[in-house]
């Protein structure tokens, strides 16, 4: 198999991403469940159900940047767990609105100040223009993913 040497993964942006992600993702969502019986991914949708109040799967699906289908499994074993409730959506008969039970509340009052607290940190590291920076260089990022920039 031959070598690719002209590709520096210290210079390729969607590398440097993704191992970022992967990072911050270890060193936060992952230490935050260690103890918990849900999964990172179940976390993060109790999180955003915390502050956005009941969803529907798609609007979970946009929020976390998770599948439809992976959305269903979280949703599934949060049910389960007793964490979240599902209620019929009067304007969309094929769609179900996702909310927090009360335990499911309980969770999320743990969960959220985890996510103030890490977001403080990172935020910590920039001076404020850096982060208005920092914040602008992703959405125009995003932004292009959106209009298909990698879809080569």
């Amino acid at each position: 198999m031959q070598a690719y040497t002209d590709l520096d993964l210290d210079k390729h942006i969607p590398y440097r991403i993704a191992h970022l992600s992967n990072s911050i993702r270890r060193s936060t969502t992952d230490r935050y469940v260690r103890d918990k019986d849900f999964s990172g991914r179940e976390w993060r949708v109790l999180a955003m159900l915390g502050l956005h109040g009941p969803l529907t799967p798609t609007q979970l699906a946009d929020l976390t940047a998770m599948d439809r289908a992976t959305i269903t499994r979280a949703v599934d074993r949060l049910t389960e767990l007793g964490f979240c409730l599902r209620q019929p959506n009067q304007a969309d008969s094929r769609s179900m609105w996702i909310k927090l039970s009360l335990d499911g509340e309980q969770q999320c009052s743990e969960i959220i100040p985890r996510l103030v607290w890490s977001g403080e940190r990172c935020r910590s590291l920039f001076t404020k223009g850096e982060q208005v920076l920092l914040l602008e260089l992703l959405d125009r990022l995003q932004k292009a993913l959106d209009d298909g920039l990698l879809m080569g």
